[in-house]
C-alpha cells in the first residue's frame, strides 16, 4: 500500500498544472488503515492560485492528513458510534475487528461531535439490500495458536459508475458480537438502521458456503436471494 500511494503521488505530480502547483518538499503522515498503520512520504505544493499549501495526493484520496485515520476506517469508526451503546464500545470492536488500537474513545467523540451525523432518523429500507457476508480469522492476543472468527456483513443498495470508477452506494457494516445466531443479530441491525419490512425489502445475499451463511435461507425464505 505504501509502495502504491506513493506512485500515485509521483503521477500526480507529473501531470499536475505545474504553473498553479508549485512544488516545495515532502511532508511524512501516518495513515491508520484498515490493516495497520503505514507512513508515507508525499509532496507538498503551494497552491498559486488560492495562495495555500496542500499535499494533491491528501486530496485525491479525500484524507484529512490530520485527522490520521483513512476514509474507510473513518466511516467505520462513525458509524458504530452513532448506532452503538458507547464510543467505549465502538472502540472495543474496531480493536477487536483489525487487531491494533486505532483510536481512544475521547478521540472519537471528539470527532464525531464535528461531524454531521443523524442517529436518530432511520433510513428508508429501498426495495432491495445487497449484503456481502465473510468471516475474518484474527490472532487472539498472546496466543499464537487459538484463532478467533469475526463475522462480518457489508450492505450496500447497489452501485454507481463514474468514469472508470465504482462507488457502492449508502455503504454500512455489520460486526456480529451477540450471542445469538449471526442471521438474527443482523435482522436487528436492519430495524435499527432501517425501516425494514421484511415483506417489502428482498436480500440480496453474497458468501461462501459456510453453513451459518447459507442458514440465511432458512432465516429469511423467500425474501432473500443466495449466490
Amino acid at each position: 500500500m505504501k509502495e502504491i500511494l506513493e506512485d500515485i503521488d509521483l503521477m500526480i505530480a507529473k501531470h499536475r498544472d505545474k504553473k498553479r502547483f508549485q512544488l516545495k518538499d515532502k511532508r511524512e503522515v501516518q495513515i491508520d488503515t484498515s490493516f495497520g498503520p503505514i507512513i508515507i512520504k508525499r509532496n507538498y505544493y503551494r497552491d498559486c492560485l488560492e495562495n495555500r499549501y496542500l499535499c494533491l495526493l491528501d486530496r485525491y484520496l479525500q484524507f484529512d492528513g490530520a485527522k490520521g485515520f483513512s476514509p474507510l476506517l473513518e466511516e467505520w469508526a462513525l458509524e458504530l458510534a452513532a448506532t452503538g451503546p458507547s464510543y467505549r464500545h465502538a472502540v472495543k470492536q474496531l480493536e477487536s475487528l483489525l487487531g491494533y488500537k486505532v483510536m481512544s474513545h475521547e478521540a472519537l467523540r471528539q470527532h464525531l461531535l464535528q461531524t454531521e451525523v443523524d442517529v436518530k432518523k432511520k433510513k428508508l429500507a429501498p426495495r432491495v439490500l445487497f449484503i456481502e457476508v465473510d468471516g475474518l480469522y484474527t490472532k487472539r492476543q498472546g496466543d499464537k495458536k487459538r484463532r478467533k472468527e469475526l463475522k462480518i456483513a457489508a450492505v450496500h443498495e447497489g452501485w454507481e459508475k463514474n468514469g472508470k470508477r465504482v462507488k457502492l452506494l449508502h455503504k454500512r457494516h455489520y460486526l456480529h458480537l451477540g450471542k445469538e445466531s449471526f442471521w438474527e443479530g443482523f435482522k436487528a441491525f436492519l430495524e435499527t438502521n432501517y425501516d425494514y419490512d421484511a415483506t417489502q425489502t428482498k436480500l440480496i445475499i453474497n458468501g461462501d458456503g459456510a453453513s451459518w451463511i447459507t442458514a440465511c435461507q432458512d432465516h429469511f425464505r423467500e425474501n432473500c436471494f443466495y449466490v
